[in-house]
């Protein structure tokens, strides 16, 4: 056996070890073992999984057939997790803010280039951007500086030209006609049974005791939140209950 079928063998060996692990940061150690998410597809990715994608490191969450418009990112956060080092959270040791992560009240994440403190415990994951929740679950932390919007410059007033007086029309005045007034039909308050408010993930607030309808499934909400980054199925039990 020549040394290129040696180290063919300890490579098998150490991929063969390497689909065992299960702890995150173990196997961010041993990335280059785990095979490209390109070459997957078509192929079951099975919960548990690291596969490679670009040059970071993801879990699979989901069990599914591997598609090439399901590429881990942004959009496939129910099916893909990345693996980041174990950060501090603290201001020197900020963590790096990815989709699909729960914030913790009192530590600090950066995104873009800008570090941003948490001042409330999401207890779900968020599918957007810091920028997106920014004052509500994080605030830009000491030092940074927000940029502030470019606003309109104000337009200087079109001149109209003076227009010439005109003789006024003489017009016969007309008989008013008596119109039977109609009594206007009832209509349900929105956000009741009859009307409940269209859900829309990351535009639609909950207001508790109104009734929100996705996929034509009517949900009660249980617990008011100003906006929330999932779809409503997602929320079961934790602000709303299916009527």
């Amino acid at each position: 056996m020549n040394k290129n079928d040696i180290f063919e063998v300890l490579i098998k060996m150490a991929v063969k070890q390497a689909r065992k692990i299960t702890d995150d940061q173990e196997a961010l150690e041993l990335k280059m073992l785990y095979k490209q998410w390109e070459k997957q597809i078509g192929r079951e990715l099975t919960v548990g999984e690291y596969v490679q994608h670009g040059d970071r490191l993801y879990r699979v969450l989901t069990t599914h057939i591997a598609q090439e418009n399901w590429e881990p990112g942004v959009g496939t956060e129910s099916m893909f997790v990345v693996i980041d080092k174990v950060h501090a959270g603290t201001i020197d040791d900020s963590i790096p803010w990815n989709a699909n992560m729960e914030c913790e009240e009192g530590k600090y994440y950066s995104e873009d280039g800008v570090i941003y403190l948490c001042i409330r415990t999401s207890g779900i994951a968020l599918q957007c951007k810091i920028v997106d929740v920014l004052g509500n679950y994080f605030q830009l932390a000491e030092g940074e500086v927000e940029v502030p919007k470019e606003e309109p410059q104000p337009q200087e007033p079109e001149v109209e030209e003076p227009v010439e007086p005109q003789e006024p029309e003489v017009v016969e005045p007309e008989e008013p006609k008596v119109e039977e007034e109609e009594e206007e039909p009832t209509v349900a308050e929105e956000g009741s049974l009859e009307t409940p408010i269209q859900y829309i993930n990351g535009e639609t607030s909950l207001v508790e005791g109104k009734y929100y309808i996705e996929n034509d499934i009517i949900y009660l909400c249980n617990r008011s939140e100003t906006v929330v980054y999932h779809n409503l199925s997602d929320l079961v039990g934790l602000y709303v209950t299916i009527v």
